[in-house]
């Protein structure tokens, strides 16, 4: 990209806009002369890299030193290639060479490039129209950017120049700006000429975004509620809705006024500010040319009128003349009759404006214009007074909310948790609390489920809200997103005591398969069981002891979270939501056995429950066609278990009573530890930088020299394995240039390895710190014993030894065994996976959509024990 780029801006210097040849650089190195005559190599010889090593090369960051053959270069010697190969010798040493980036170019390829994968998610495709979907993707982008210049390390007063740049940038990717049209299509391969027209935008102060600080020092509210700005042509409304939303600090602008939809206008009474507008909060705008109809506005507006105002750009007064074409004139006749139609919008209030707002050509003419001209300066203060009014009295609305969902099966008693939950009084403050039941918003048909719950949540901004649903791992994006837009709530997951990862085993066919769960088979039987203790049809969701097939839809349940280990879904759990500010809110769990261990199944159940499992995973993941016949002789077969074994099931829980004790003392505490106020860019950024001291232990680790592994272990499988070749060479190929461990939407090789023997959701910290606090720092010898690899992952399985090492740092007595059934160095991840996906390899080679290379011998190595905190 940047020699194509180079080459068009030498193509254009002689062009009359000035366009001129100015090169792009990347950064500048330092060769390190380890021996030899300094004066004479800085004398006789001028050191540069050619540009396939350049592109080649892999990014440096702080200290870090490549070691390179730098290719020599005499001026004016046309045969430079040949007298480079005859200056070097074997007898002169390898120079290092310390390769120095600058963040202009970091933040353009790493940030501005890297990123469009994440902003270019909108599902709509198009660019005339901002998609609701743009304002979670903007703040993934933000939150991006946030990552990268933190890894960067990156002052906090850098960081915060930096990121209205990176907001603009999110608001001109989806933008339709006339300059744009001029441009190839925005991608990967064009970003350089788009940046470059950005930046002048940006100069410009069309895409920056205000502050509007007081004389206090203190954010400003920005505009709260919907501006429709419209005239008879759309295209010449663009700099004045730029210059209006930075005016009134305004959070988007949309370009199409039937695709507006409630979710917009309920976004546009949130908070926002010209300080942070993470989650989409604030004032929206929205051009309106006359003939794009105010029928879909008119419908919006029965409900929300007093959200929306009507800026009317005065119109074309004088018919066309008699020599004018008879279309002009049939269609002049129409833009007088919708603009009759336009006015009678029922709206807060609707304001005009004279012809000539329209004729200042960029953001900082239109500004002048709009607070020097009298009716255009009226229009503006009557906007911002009226916005004022609706501001919070207080700063109770700024706090974050609640979002509270169990991810769980039927049955497993959340409706008795949330029984009566709103008159219990629970509340310490003045925040709503809201009770949503998924059956009874099935049954009166009030819409789906997550669009209700987020009108909901966004009429009731820092409210506590709970969703009695079952939340399986393919409803956690929704509530993500109900977190994330607009409230800006805080996702609080409550999951049942007991959680233990199972592992189940069919065949289908000739070949057996095994899949992991994070509920028991007893957990699951007590869910079956208390199903059927429903009366016939008196269940609000109909799933009873009536629904003939009661039981399977509960192991249908259970089946969401097919290869989903306990560490797993903690995973998962833990990225729903909003930043939780330093508060240890993770998860409620809520007791459920009486006993730590509860006792083992009947053998007639357990066979029972798992023939059912494997029966639904032949439908699920092998595309087997289960007959109905099989179906009701599992349910029968079930039925019948279960029947049988009902004073084993009932002893096997606590009672209801004491789970909601329980859940309703947690939730108190949660609700009291909420943050007093949002977290903005500034804040986290601050934090990140002030944040020193360690926090909760996320693993204990036995870390490993990456070189090592590459040397003794990845580099001789290269040489003897074709396919491990292949495999590795292709995968180098994305990853030459940039390789992030951290950065999930990427192909990337893992740098920091390391064997994991506790996870946080596997162990409580106390009972991490008393396993492994004495191993802190110590030596300890594993043996690799295979390569196991698949289109997901690649990962080297260990033998962990209990034999003590002669090395005196060593200290293996009382040495623990990894919680892990399978001892692991993940070494890479596909795109959109986790690392943690690797501990399905050794079920993903029975099944054979993974292999597995043995090592003849088993090759020792060294790792240093460590404690990583969140």
């Amino acid at each position: 990209s940047f020699v194509k780029y180079n080459n068009f801006l030498s193509r254009r210097k002689d062009c009359d806009d000035g366009g001129g040849g100015m090169m792009l650089f990347r950064g500048f190195s330092i060769e390190l002369v380890l021996s030899g005559n300094v004066d004479n190599n800085l004398r006789n010889e001028e050191m540069t890299t050619t540009e396939e090593e350049n592109n080649n090369a892999p990014l440096l960051l702080d200290n870090d030193v490549e070691s390179n053959h730098c290719s020599k270069k005499e001026e004016g010697d046309n045969n430079s290639s040949s007298s480079s190969s005859n200056n070097n010798n074997n007898n002169k040493p390898t120079n290092m060479m310390l390769k120095m980036k600058f963040l202009p170019y970091m933040v353009r390829t790493f940030i501005i490039r890297n990123g469009l994968s994440i902003l270019q998610r909108s599902s709509g495709g198009g660019s005339s129209v901002m998609m609701t979907t743009t304002t979670t993707t903007a703040v993934l982008f933000e939150e991006y950017s946030i990552s990268q210049l933190i890894k960067w390390k990156v002052s906090n007063e850098s960081m915060t120049k930096w990121m209205p740049f990176f907001k603009g940038w999110a608001q001109y990717c989806s933008s339709s700006l006339p300059s744009k049209s001029l441009l190839p299509p925005l991608s990967e391969k064009t970003y350089l000429h788009h940046i470059i027209e950005y930046e002048k935008l940006f100069e410009k102060g069309e895409y920056s975004q205000p502050s509007h600080p007081s004389s206090e020092g203190k954010y400003s509210p920005s505009f709260h509620g919907l501006i429709v700005i419209v005239g008879p042509t759309k295209a010449n409304l663009e700099h004045l809705s730029l210059g209006v939303s930075q005016e009134l600090g305004c959070s988007k602008i949309v370009r199409d006024v039937n695709q507006i939809t409630v979710k917009d206008v309920l976004l546009s009474m949130q908070r926002g500010s010209g300080g942070d507008s993470r989650g989409g909060g604030g004032g929206l705008i929205c051009i309106a040319g006359i003939e794009d109809g105010f029928v879909h506005l008119r419908r919006m507006a029965k409900e929300y009128h007093e959200a929306i105002y009507i800026i009317m750009v005065e119109e074309k007064e004088d018919p066309p003349k008699a020599d004018e074409e008879e279309i002009d004139s049939i269609r002049w006749k129409k833009i007088k009759g919708m603009t009759k139609g336009w006015r009678k919008v029922k709206c807060n209030t609707l304001f005009d404006l004279p012809g000539d707002a329209t004729k200042p050509t960029g953001v900082e003419s239109t500004l002048e214009y709009l607070r020097t001209n009298d009716v255009a300066k009226n229009v503006m203060a009557e906007l911002k007074a009226s916005s004022k009014n609706k501001q919070p009295e207080d700063d109770n609305e700024m706090r974050p909310g609640l979002v509270v969902y169990f991810p769980s099966l039927p049955g497993s008693g959340k409706s008795s948790l949330c029984q009566n939950i709103t008159s219990i009084g629970i509340m310490n403050d003045n925040r709503k609390l809201i009770l949503m039941e998924g059956d009874e918003i099935k049954k009166r048909g009030k819409g789906k489920f997550f669009n209700v719950a987020q009108k909901e949540i966004l009429t009731n901004p820092a409210s506590i809200l709970i969703l009695d649903k079952n939340v399986p791992p393919s409803s956690f994006p929704a509530v993500h997103t109900l977190c994330i837009e607009g409230n800006k709530s805080i996702a609080l997951p409550v999951l049942p005591s007991g959680m233990k990862n199972t592992l189940v085993v069919g065949t289908n066919g000739a070949s057996k398969s095994s899949h992991v769960y994070p509920f028991s088979l007893q957990h699951l039987a007590v869910c079956i069981a208390r199903v059927l203790r429903r009366p016939p049809n008196t269940h609000k969701g109909k799933l009873d002891s009536a629904v003939e097939n009661a039981c399977m839809v509960v192991v249908k349940f259970y089946c969401f979270y097919r290869n989903m280990s306990t560490s797993a879904l903690e995973e998962k759990l833990l990225g729903i939501g909003q930043d939780r500010g330093g508060k240890e809110i993770v998860v409620v769990t809520t007791p459920f056995f009486r006993e730590e261990i509860p006792p083992d199944l009947p053998k007639d159940l357990k066979m029972a429950l798992e023939d059912a499992i494997v029966l639904q995973t032949r439908e699920d993941v092998y595309n087997c066609k289960v007959g109905k016949d099989a179906v009701v002789d599992m349910e029968k077969r079930l039925r019948s278990s279960i029947h049988g074994n009902q004073s084993y099931i009932e002893n096997l829980t606590v009672s209801l009573e004491e789970s909601k004790t329980a859940f309703v003392s947690e939730l108190s505490r949660v609700i009291a530890s909420l943050p007093d106020k949002l977290l903005d860019s500034k804040t986290i950024l601050a934090a990140a930088e002030a944040n020193n001291k360690p926090g909760k232990i996320k693993i204990a680790s036995l870390d490993l020299d990456r070189k090592a592994v590459q040397s003794e272990i990845i580099a001789k499988l290269r040489k003897s394995f074709p396919e491990v070749e292949q495999y590795f060479a292709e995968r180098e190929v994305h990853n030459k240039n940039n390789n992030d461990e951290n950065d999930k939407s990427q192909n990337r090789f893992i740098t920091s390895l390391h064997c994991t023997f506790a996870h946080a959701s596997q162990a409580t910290q106390e009972s991490m710190i008393t396993t492994f606090q004495h191993l802190i720092g110590t030596k300890h010898e594993v043996k690799a014993v295979s390569l196991l690899y698949s289109d997901e992952s690649a990962a080297i399985e260990l033998e962990i030894t209990k034999k003590k090492n002669n090395d005196n740092n060593s200290h293996s007595s009382s040495f623990p065994a990894p919680l892990n059934t399978f001892p692991h160095v993940t070494i890479w991840c596909a795109k959109d996976h986790e690392a943690y996906e690797s501990n399905e390899l050794p079920e993903k080679v029975k099944r054979r959509s993974a292999k597995r290379v043995m090592f003849e011998q088993p090759v020792a190595l060294s790792g240093v024990f460590n404690f990583w905190y969140n």
